[in-house]
């Protein structure tokens, strides 16, 4: 039997949210969209169904080329959903996982080459699995990682996304891997805006409340694991860094156990092994940058995207051939001016 939600028919399931179901769905011209609901078929907590509109109210106030954008915000038989672009790639952590299986020649080195390097794991995830990446990998282990000038692309991008919410004074608070996607012409799109907050609503809420934790454990900042303290773009530079970690390592910066309390306990007085443990080519000012962005007290964090971006520009000026790169430099810098 078919379902509707509104005009639109929905196909198949593509995944899930923070706190929903994602389907393609098509419209009555026979265009597709992506429709974001609530779980069907079960009671929905007040709170949840609050979240929900909320993320709805907030895609719609956001354009930005890099930030998924919404088209409408419906109801049906009093249910709520959202409808958005379809994101034609691949997860970044989708990226990570199938980066192993992907020759030298195909990753390439500059910006130009991430499309290709989409189009590659497209393929693959319709014909192979990938070997997963164990958790904890053996020392003295190199992974592959992707090349200097593609981190530096793919995080001023999503540093000039990030910076662009915190501005309209929404702040994403569960920016990690899997809520990035890649496009096939190589710019990443930030996705979920489920857990987002307003810089105006009253009172400083944390992820855990009513004995439920929502959020990624090592992804969301520390600071919002404990109550009473108010969240700020700090919060979400946290989340850039641990995306910053994993790229430059191909390891996560903290690996949760199934113990969610002990995580959280832990967590609080964690400090990443630096990247140059893992490998000693690491450069050592890339190195600063991503321990910087992820110290767990907020107060020597970078304190905006931006601030994070402009570092992340400075270490690339200085390990660029300026003649052969004043170009892309110069396209970094002018990310921020631009929104």
């Amino acid at each position: 039997m078919e379902q509707f939600l509104g005009e639109y028919r929905l196909l198949e399931p593509l995944g899930g949210g923070g706190m929903g179901e994602v389907w393609l769905g098509e419209n009555e011209g026979g265009r597709r969209f992506a429709v974001k609901r609530l779980p069907y078929g079960i009671s929905i907590p007040v709170d949840q169904r609050k979240r929900f509109i909320r993320e709805a109210q907030t895609l719609s106030s956001l354009r930005h080329p890099n930030i998924c954008p919404i088209h409408e915000i419906g109801h049906h038989q009093g249910e709520p959903f959202i409808v958005m672009d379809i994101v034609d790639g691949i997860a970044l952590q989708r990226l990570m996982d199938y980066l192993p299986l992907l020759p030298a020649e195909v990753v390439g080195a500059t910006k130009d080459d991430l499309p290709r390097v989409v189009e590659e794991i497209s393929r693959l995830e319709q014909s192979t699995s990938p070997a997963p990446l164990p958790e904890e990998p053996e020392e003295g282990r190199t992974l592959p990682i992707l090349p200097p000038q593609q981190i530096v692309f793919l995080l001023t991008r999503l540093c000039g996304a990030v910076h662009y919410a915190h501005r309209k004074g929404v702040f994403h608070r569960d920016i990690k891997p899997e809520n990035v996607l890649l496009r096939h012409d190589g710019e990443p799109v930030l996705m979920d805006f489920g857990l987002a907050k307003l810089s105006d609503e009253f009172g400083a809420e944390t992820l855990t409340q009513l004995n439920q934790f929502v959020g990624t454990i090592g992804y969301v900042a520390p600071e919002l694991t404990r109550p009473g303290l108010k969240v700020d773009a700090r919060a979400d530079v946290f989340g850039i860094g641990g995306i910053l970690y994993y790229l430059v390592t191909g390891r996560r910066h903290f690996v949760p156990s199934n113990n969610l309390a002990e995580d959280i306990r832990r967590f609080h007085g964690f400090a990443p092994v630096r990247p140059r443990h893992y490998d000693p080519k690491v450069n050592r000012h890339l190195e600063t940058v991503v321990l910087t962005a992820l110290k767990t007290d907020p107060n020597k964090r970078f304190r905006t995207p931006e601030e994070l971006s402009l570092a992340l520009v400075r270490y690339y000026g200085e390990i660029a051939n300026h003649d052969k790169q004043h170009g892309f430099l110069d396209h970094l810098s002018g990310i921020f001016r631009r929104h």
